[in-house]
């Protein structure tokens, strides 16, 4: 019999271990802390996206609300209508049929979203790379 890894130091490591939602699982979902402070990243989102954003946290509160009780909130943004943590692939899944249903968008992958970002950022500072520089995680605007 396998043992958890979560066990003794293992965790320490990461910022939250989900344990899988099925019976006798031996799987499970990672959520590793950052390397360093300055991974954590401010994004600029447009007001489009910001009103969906909204819509999504609308739909989780109204998720939570069906079934208190059985709804485990993991503080995630993206996760599963009973509040458990999605896997990845799932994610990209979405993203993909997303695509599906919106060709007026180029295709992109999921991590495309973040040059997104950067892209707005840009657009916003009248393309000061400069100024996005920082924001992006970028020690030198020449790396660009």
């Amino acid at each position: 019999m396998k043992k958890h890894p979560a066990t003794k130091n293992w965790r320490s490591a990461y910022e939250k271990v989900f344990p899988d939602k099925l019976e006798r699982s031996t799987t499970f979902l990672i959520l590793k802390s950052t390397k360093t402070a300055s991974s954590c990243r401010t994004i600029f989102m447009t007001s489009a996206l910001k009103e969906e954003l909204k819509k999504w946290l609308n739909q989780l509160a109204a998720d939570e609300m069906k079934d208190p009780t059985r709804y485990h909130d993991n503080g995630m943004l993206f996760r599963l209508p009973n509040g458990l943590a999605v896997e990845p692939a799932l994610i990209r899944k979405k993203f993909l049929k997303w695509q599906d249903a919106h060709p007026e968008f180029p295709r992109i992958v999921f991590h495309g979203l973040r040059h997104s970002s950067a892209t707005c950022q840009l657009m916003i500072s009248d393309g000061d790379v400069k100024a996005v520089q920082g924001t992006t995680g970028h020690a030198s605007a020449i790396c660009w």
